[in-house]
């Protein structure tokens, strides 16, 4: 009995069908395959990238809320004062008396007493002190933020020891000085993320330009004895042109000591005087760089009766007769 043959045609599509198992995939295939991975890619790898920004936001966060803790115990261990800014102004006095980054080492176990220069706190060795977002720029742990050092009362008229929103000077709050200045302590920053490395923050003899150069100075810096006027010194916000703002607030050069929009290009953290932390969003540019000066005024706890109309913007780093800082107290 004669089997029933395959037709022509039969022979034909069994043998592509073996071609191609043998073969494989085709171009045409492959590259459908190719085009629709590098889609995925467009669309996971920002994804990602925001995934990773977010992490980084989180760890800084973090290690603001222990700056946070810190804070807080030394106020209840000491009848409620806090470490504000630091200087060599006022000599032995003052290098002798607490500032935020030895109260914050000595948390963590450092009992060395620094006294003499508080630049030699080894902030390289603590990873409370760093930001992964700011250390992007150059890859390790050193100082990344600035604690508030602006006095509450805003720009001071030196001889009358009265605000002066526009004539005065901004005065720095160093040594310590008591949590109760603040009247609303849940929306007063205590400290912030720092300017990036990249952008200038000092402008008298054009001596020191970015804090990069802080970084890489470190070990010069931690020679003298008192304290450099350089160093953990640029960590602070006392105010004026020392406010994260916008390129030419008001009309000046800017030489900020904290960042505007560290994160997601959104904002920045900052730990409140009453221990939480939050990401803060300034105003849009479009309303106005008088807007932006006020915003950071509110946040660093100023008297909001003398915050509308306040363009001073000078920054005067010396103890004047009315400062609220207890410059020579000691714990």
């Amino acid at each position: 009995m004669n089997m029933p043959t395959k037709s022509a045609t039969d022979q034909v599509k069994h043998r592509t069908y073996r071609q191609r198992a043998a073969s494989g995939f085709t171009l045409i295939e492959v590259l459908v395959v190719v085009a629709i991975l590098a889609l995925l890619l467009a669309v996971l790898l920002p994804a990602l990238g925001r995934a990773r920004a977010q992490g980084r936001l989180s760890s800084c966060g973090s290690h603001l809320r222990q700056i946070g803790v810190a804070m807080n115990l030394f106020a209840t261990e000491h009848k409620g004062r806090v470490p504000r800014g630091m200087s060599r102004h006022g000599g032995t006095t003052l290098a002798e008396a607490p500032n935020w980054v030895r109260m914050v080492s000595r948390m963590f176990g450092d009992r060395a007493n620094y006294a003499a220069n508080f630049n030699r706190v080894r902030v390289e060795r603590y990873e409370v002190f760093s930001c992964p977002e700011r250390a992007r720029e150059y890859g390790g742990v050193f100082l990344d933020f600035a604690v508030n050092s602006a006095d509450h009362r805003g720009p001071m008229d030196l001889n009358s020891c009265q605000p002066n929103p526009t004539g005065g000077s901004w005065y720095e709050v160093e040594g310590v000085s008591r949590l109760d200045v603040w009247k609303q302590p849940s929306d007063t920053i205590y400290a912030m993320d720092a300017i990036e490395e990249s952008w200038n923050v000092y402008d008298i003899n054009n001596s020191w330009g970015t804090m990069k150069d802080i970084r890489l100075n470190i070990a010069a810096i931690r020679q003298p004895s008192p304290p450099s006027q350089t160093g953990f010194d640029w960590f602070d916000v006392a105010g004026g042109r020392n406010f994260p703002t916008y390129q030419d607030f008001l009309g000046n050069d800017r030489f900020p000591r904290a960042s505007l929009k560290m994160h997601l290009g959104r904002g920045s953290n900052a730990v409140f005087v009453d221990g939480h932390v939050d990401m803060l969003r300034p105003p849009d540019p479009a309303a106005g760089k008088q807007a932006v000066h006020e915003f950071y005024m509110r946040k660093l706890g100023v008297d909001r009766k003398v915050i509308p109309g306040s363009t001073a913007l000078t920054t005067t780093a010396m103890i004047h007769p009315c400062a609220v800082g207890d410059t020579d107290w000691r714990p």
